[in-house]
């Protein structure tokens, strides 16, 4: 069963061992070979929810329960440990190899929590304090999405997580739409995101979610277009200038020999006054000239 593929067209998913489907293993397809990538010992099952432009995956293993959660990379599969508690689900990786899941706080199933993995270290993002919440989808600039439930209910919002911060996404968009986002599932790095919900009428539906910049987002970004678009037309006027002054001195050089403005002066305004004596023409030239 294929899961999930990366831009070098790595896929990753997993395969039956033995039949009827009792174990199954992580596979890697990659250049046209099928691997096995095996489970840890005393599990009889792993499975790869994700890959990365690397082809590192994560995913998870167990013995029936409970389940834990891997990272493949250089040909070693790890665990990746957890926020305290025996379980542990991965689903999204980054081209960075940063993970994200949900993972137990303790023995108590209501405490599952998202967590972001990054380098050995797992760090606990947060929830909306209901039963659980767990990352699905992460982006190259670690912002994470995916469902949380709400305390005291069985009902689920979609978040997002960025800047250190989980925010409701239902809290983002315009309460006019009429709909209720219940699992984000993926983010691109320009922050659109893929996102289940529903409809007022109840009805499921998928939507997509474009990230809008904020009215004061925007007059500050008109200003500083505005500030670097002038920047930009007198730099250019500048280098047009500077461009012109060299051609003028180029000019002097090919037909002077050199850089000489009294005598180019002097030359373009004793033609003026061609017809005069040498020394008063020349002093009516230079007081025409600057008065």
């Amino acid at each position: 069963m294929a899961l999930a593929i990366n831009n070098s067209g790595q896929v990753t998913g997993y395969l039956a061992t033995t039949l009827p489907l009792a174990d199954y293993h992580t596979f890697l397809y990659s250049n046209g070979v099928l691997t096995d990538l095996g489970t840890f010992p005393n599990s009889h099952y792993s499975v790869g929810y994700a890959i990365d432009a690397q082809g590192r995956i994560t995913g998870q293993y167990g013995a029936n329960n409970p389940a834990r959660s891997f990272l493949y990379s250089n040909e070693m599969m790890i665990d990746i440990g957890s926020l305290g508690g025996p379980v542990t689900f991965a689903y999204g990786i980054n081209s960075l190899g940063h993970i994200t899941g949900g993972s137990l706080l303790t023995s108590n199933m209501n405490s599952l929590h998202a967590f972001l993995y990054i380098d050995g270290q797992m760090t606990d993002i947060g929830s909306f304090g209901g039963r659980d919440c767990s990352g699905r989808g992460i982006n190259d600039l670690d912002q994470i999405v995916g469902p949380c439930g709400l305390p005291s209910s069985t009902v689920y919002h979609a978040f997002l997580y960025a800047n250190g911060a989980m925010q409701d996404l239902n809290a983002l968009i315009d309460p006019g739409l009429g709909v209720t986002l219940e699992n984000a599932i993926a983010i691109n790095d320009r922050g659109y995101i893929a996102v289940n919900g529903f409809t007022s009428s109840g009805l499921p539906q998928g939507y997509l979610l474009i990230p809008v910049p904020e009215l004061g987002t925007l007059w500050l970004m008109g200003i500083t277009f505005a500030c670097l678009t002038f920047f930009i037309r007198a730099r250019t006027e500048c280098q047009t200038q500077r461009q012109l002054t060299r051609e003028r001195r180029q000019l002097r050089r090919t037909i002077f020999g050199g850089p000489r403005p009294w005598r180019w002066l002097f030359i373009s305004l004793s033609a003026l006054t061609i017809t005069a004596p040498s020394g008063q023409g020349l002093a009516r030239s230079r007081s025409g000239a600057n008065p």
